[in-house]
């Protein structure tokens, strides 16, 4: 990103990011495009020591109190190891953590915002798509790196194809590696 765009803030949490993407190494990158590696736990446990995750959510819940603009910058910066280490780096810090801050109550950003962001847990994000299944299981996955991780959200989508309107999200936690998991609508979050 150009340095005109970003206040000093800004400038210091870009070389902060520079650094941990140096800290990456080579092989990390090789054995992530080789399949080596599903998902890069290590990657997003130092993004998450060094507060680099989410860093547009407000202090209380892991973030920096920052804006979006500080968002975008350091997933550009992200971005430049590989797509997807973006993605995974965006899925539970950004897509997950944000139905969470938006929706979610104190506890809820309690128990999974903060850890998230910390690189603690980790999280995916799941959509489900009408006429798939009559059960309510995720029919449609897309995990960051491949491999579904313990948390996940999900956006079923109860509505005609042509609304494109998403319904509330559902939490649901995997109850073996092997199989992919169910909803569970004891822990719901509420809709817009």
């Amino acid at each position: 990103m150009f340095d005109y765009l970003l206040n000093e803030d800004q400038k210091k949490l870009r070389d902060e990011t520079r650094d941990f993407v140096k800290s990456i190494p080579r092989k990390m990158i090789l054995d992530m495009d080789a399949d080596i590696i599903q998902f890069p736990k290590e990657f997003l446990q130092e993004a998450g020591r060094r507060n680099l995750m989410g860093c547009r959510y407000p202090k209380k819940w892991g973030g920096r109190g920052m804006d979006w603009v500080s968002t975008c910058m350091v997933m550009e910066e992200v971005g430049t190891l590989g797509y997807i280490f973006a993605c995974t780096f965006g899925v539970g810090a950004e897509l997950v953590c944000d139905a969470i801050i938006l929706h979610g109550n104190d506890a809820q950003k309690e128990k999974y915002v903060k850890p998230l962001l910390a690189g603690e847990i980790f999280a995916a994000e799941c959509l489900t798509e009408p006429r798939a299944s009559k059960a309510n299981t995720c029919t449609a996955l897309w995990a960051a790196g491949g491999e579904a991780p313990p948390r996940q959200l999900t956006w079923p989508q109860a509505t005609p194809q042509k609304e494109r309107r998403l319904d509330s999200p559902w939490h649901s936690s995997r109850a073996s590696p092997s199989r992919w998991p169910k909803l569970s609508p004891s822990w719901m979050l509420p809709g817009p």
